[in-house]
């Protein structure tokens, strides 16, 4: 029969199966035989981890992805949607966005069609839509740009089915569109994602791929992300044109020279 056993303390953390019988520790009375999903205080109380939260569809769910925590400062933490041949930036609940539009029209039509003054909106980019007036149904969603024609954008929900604004309000005014901000990355679906190894460093991450050589992620601004290869050795040419004179003695004894040059 089971005994009730008040516990006040759990700053020993989680016991290995191990010492489960070491009762003679001291610690023994503080720690726990399994602790999943909670955080414990340093002054020994333990707190349940607080729950996820749904941000966004992945871009590509019919491959893999990973996400991969980049802590670029005490204050400043990413998530970075790793999938096909893409890398998506989360950072406090929301996707990292940029090249915000102007909206100047909106259809009750099905499929919804935006009017939009010289975008530079292309087909397949998904754009984050706020501050539209009257036809608030689409304030705060994230859509698919289905088609462009001129300055006429069609569509589409994350399903990939027509965005159907007939029963919404009539547009009035006002509202932006703003591009999922992405890079290009050389991890694709024939890459297997769990084999991606990573460090981070202020504002830059190291990742290894036995498929491919090391990369280096820079964080530049929140909007500007670089990933290029990891460049080992030298990247300076070796010097030409060189000439010699020396004053040494010459004819008993040979004398050779080597010209070296290093980088910054």
């Amino acid at each position: 029969m089971s005994e009730i056993f008040a516990q006040a303390s759990f700053n020993s953390g989680e016991w290995s199966p191990n010492l489960y019988a070491r009762v003679d520790i001291a610690k023994y009375k503080s720690g726990a035989a399994l602790l999943r999903n909670f955080f414990v205080d340093y002054r020994g109380g333990a707190s349940s981890r607080p729950g996820t939260q749904y941000i966004i569809q992945c871009k590509d769910s019919a491959n893999p992805v990973r996400l991969i925590p980049f802590q670029a400062a005490f204050n400043i933490g990413y998530v970075l949607e790793c999938g096909n041949g893409y890398i998506r930036f989360i950072y406090r609940g929301g996707v990292i966005t940029s090249n915000t539009e102007v909206i100047s029209g909106a259809t009750q039509a099905n499929p919804c069609v935006l009017t939009i003054v010289g975008t530079t909106l292309t087909v397949g980019k998904w754009i984050y839509v706020s501050g539209v007036g009257g036809m608030t149904q689409i304030n705060g969603r994230y859509f698919i740009v289905a088609n462009v024609v001129g300055n006429l954008v069609t569509l589409h929900n994350l399903d990939g089915t027509n965005l159907n604004s007939t029963t919404f309000s009539a547009y009035t005014a006002g509202g932006t569109a703003s591009r999922i901000y992405e890079i290009s990355s050389p991890y694709t679906s024939a890459d297997d994602l769990r084999l991606l190894k990573f460090t981070s460093k202020v504002n830059q991450m190291i990742i290894c791929h036995p498929n491919h050589s090391p990369y280096v992620l820079t964080l530049i601004t929140a909007t500007n992300w670089t990933l290029v290869p990891i460049s080992i050795g030298t990247t300076v040419s070796a010097p030409t044109g060189l000439a010699i004179t020396t004053t040494l003695k010459s004819g008993s004894v040979n004398y050779s020279y080597g010209v070296t040059s290093i980088d910054s």
